[in-house]
């Protein structure tokens, strides 16, 4: 059975600015592009994770709003 794998992450915030800072910084990665609402991470490397900041007016609890993306080639 083929594995699946993390294609995206998607990030909500208030302040979508703070966290392209960070996780820019972070993975050592550039600003891919912005459109809607969301900001797009260049994946470092060939294959690799896409994250996207997304802007939002109030989160909806105290915790980090995420969501993942996930293919697989075969049910």
């Amino acid at each position: 059975m083929p594995a699946p794998r993390i294609t995206t992450v998607i990030v909500n915030s208030e302040r979508p600015d703070v966290l392209v800072a960070f996780w820019s910084g972070f993975f050592r990665t550039e600003v891919q592009f912005s459109e809607a609402g969301i900001t797009w991470l260049r994946p470092s490397v060939e294959g690799g994770v896409s994250v996207g900041i997304q802007q939002v007016e109030r989160k909806r609890g105290t915790h980090t709003e995420t969501h993942l993306d996930i293919e697989v080639d075969d049910l």
